[in-house]
Parts: structure tokens; sequence; C-alpha cells
């Protein structure tokens, strides 16, 4: 059996920045940061703004030449196997 755990995402604030940059359109950017307060801790979290997520849709359509900016988004795991997988 295969078990993937601790599935975490890193740069996809700079990686929806990258996307704009061929076209120098930066200040169509619509994606922020929304901060969150819980009693007496804080956190932000980024949201993907709807224009953005069109263009990443458009981008990725398009073929991998025009969806490069994905290549920017790591992604880690954990991830328990048997030996011979």
């Amino acid at each position: 059996m295969i078990k993937v755990e601790n599935i975490e995402t890193f740069n996809i604030e700079g990686a929806i920045r990258g996307m704009r940059f061929p076209m120098q359109s930066g200040e169509k950017s619509d994606s922020y940061y929304n901060d969150i307060f819980f009693g007496s801790s804080s956190w932000s979290e980024y949201v993907i703004g709807p224009k953005d997520l069109a263009l990443a849709r458009k981008l990725i359509a398009a073929g991998t030449d025009h969806s490069k900016f994905m290549r920017q988004i790591l992604v880690s795991m954990d991830i328990t196997a048997p030996l011979y997988w």
C-alpha cells in the first residue's frame, strides 16, 4: 500500500506573478493575500483572483511552451511505500 501524507505547495504567488511577465501585464493581476485572525494568532492565505485563474487556465490549455509558469510551483510530500515500489 502506498500512503501519501503532509502535502505542501510552495511559490504559487511567484508563479502567478511570473506568468504575467512575458506580456508585461502585472497591473492586471487580481490575486491577493487574505489575513486571517483567530484569537491571538493570525496567518495569511494567498487567494488567486478570477483574472489570474482565467489566464492560468488559458496558458495551460495552450500547451507546455505556454504553461512554463507551472514549473515554478513546488510540491513536497511524504510517501510511504514498499521497497519493491
